[in-house]
């Protein structure tokens, strides 16, 4: 049998840090689970879950290699994420959910979306895309690489960053905060450098369209108008793919960074597409 056809395994539960914002207890609406982009954590949901919690139960977590989760030296290509989840869902016996990903979070949900569709109500994905980019895994690998790490204390390392990235300072903002104080004192990442990668070899460079044309339900494309990471031509190609399924949306002054940068547009968006499709 080929290695790639044996189903992978998930983390524990206990190694996925995870929580279930809700508003309602009582609420009868499908769950809402909120994949991070490569390098994030959960917490880069918070001008999301905040706005929805008051509807229907939201899920975030630190997907492996990143945050407080597990780490293995191993295991980062879509299904393991894709592993990941559906052991999360079945620990909340949720029969179906509305799944959302940003980037490479995007990735893992159409991965699971396609082979798992009895599951998912509907799709959402902000400025990720299903072609594969080869490029990826140098220019992940090199921004890593210009990062000095570990720094001696905070201080030094907001000095680099807003040095360093002042042409960027999304970017620079968004890695500094992946800076945590390790146990020797340091300060070093919060996810490990090895699984990035790995992510990337597996997910971005890799073409996922085989998958995208599997997708069984609705699915909403949200595009930064301003993303260097997905154009509009390949949003109008995904949309190509699987016509009748998908539409896309772009928003206006946002790059690749769509939710954070422009929540309150991001946000109505996505309550919209729930609405109608749930």
């Amino acid at each position: 049998m080929n290695t790639l056809e044996i189903p992978p395994s998930p983390l524990a539960i206990s190694e996925l840090s995870h929580r279930v914002h809700s508003d309602n207890n009582d609420s009868k609406e499908t769950p809402l689970v909120l994949l991070h982009g490569l390098m994030g954590y959960a917490s880069n949901w918070g001008k999301v879950w905040s706005d929805l919690a008051n509807e229907r139960p939201v899920l975030i977590y630190d997907q492996r290699g990143h945050g407080k989760s597990g780490k293995p030296k191993t295991g980062y290509s879509p299904a393991h994420y894709a592993a990941d989840l559906l052991q999360l869902i079945n620990h909340y016996e949720w029969d179906n959910i509305h799944l959302c990903g940003h980037s490479m979070g995007g990735r893992v949900a159409i991965h699971f979306a396609a082979h798992h569709p009895e599951r998912v109500e509907s799709l959402i994905l902000e400025d990720s895309g299903a072609f594969g980019n080869p490029q990826a895994l140098a220019w992940i690998e090199n921004l890593l690489n210009r990062v000095p790490v570990p720094f001696s204390d905070r201080s030094n390392a907001k000095e680099f960053f807003d040095y360093e990235f002042r042409d960027d300072p999304l970017v620079g903002s968004f890695l500094h905060a992946n800076i945590e104080k390790k146990n020797d004192g340091a300060y070093g990442w919060r996810f490990s450098k090895d699984a990035m990668l790995e992510t990337i070899e597996f997910g971005r460079s890799k073409d996922s369209t085989d998958d995208f044309k599997k997708i069984q339900c609705p699915t909403l494309i949200i595009h930064g108008e301003l993303s260097a990471h997905l154009s509009k031509e390949e949003v109008q190609q995904m949309i190509d793919l699987n016509p009748h399924r998908t539409t896309g949306i772009t928003i206006s002054g946002a790059g690749h960074f769509v939710h954070p940068v422009k929540p309150n547009e991001f946000n109505a968006a996505l309550k919209e597409f729930i609405r109608v499709n749930g």
